[in-house]
């Protein structure tokens, strides 16, 4: 009889002590995960904030980027083209690429300062009617000029 009460109490011990442990496994769980979480979102969410931090600072840069195909002489002698590029804009510009006619004829990296403007020469070579002029940035800025070609050609 003594026996059996001796056990009882420590069957009902056990009991208290493994829902104890059992509480203290789960809040060390929820807190390690919780923690885990933490970090990888407080990372996360600065690098996604960087990242759109630079985007819209590049976007913003890119609408104060106005220039114009001002002018396009055409030389038949030597089948070069001059292209005067004026920038009108508030920053100074970076011309990439021009085309004409959906063919790259100017490749490079030249700078147009603000209120200036700026002579391509290019080889290329014009049909009869309309060239389409095509300018690129560095900033990702297009403008597109159409321009009439001299009666009969080159």
């Amino acid at each position: 009889m003594l026996l059996k009460k001796v056990f009882s109490v420590l069957l009902k011990n056990r009991r208290g002590i493994s829902t104890v442990v059992a509480n203290v496994l789960m809040i060390a769980l929820v807190v390690s995960f919780g923690t885990t979480i933490w970090v990888w979102s407080t990372t996360y969410f600065n690098d996604y904030q960087s990242n759109a931090q630079m985007m819209f600072s590049s976007r913003s840069d890119a609408v104060k980027e106005v220039f114009v195909v001002e002018n396009l002489w055409f030389n038949s002698t030597t089948n070069t083209c001059y292209i005067t590029i004026r920038n009108a804009g508030l920053i100074e510009i970076e011309v990439t690429e021009i085309d004409l006619n959906g063919t790259s004829i100017w490749q490079g990296e030249r700078s147009v300062e603000t209120g200036s403007m700026e002579i391509f020469e290019a080889s290329c070579s014009l049909g009869e009617g309309y060239c389409v002029v095509s300018v690129f940035t560095a900033r990702g800025n297009e403008v597109r000029e159409q321009w009439r070609t001299p009666s009969g050609g080159a």
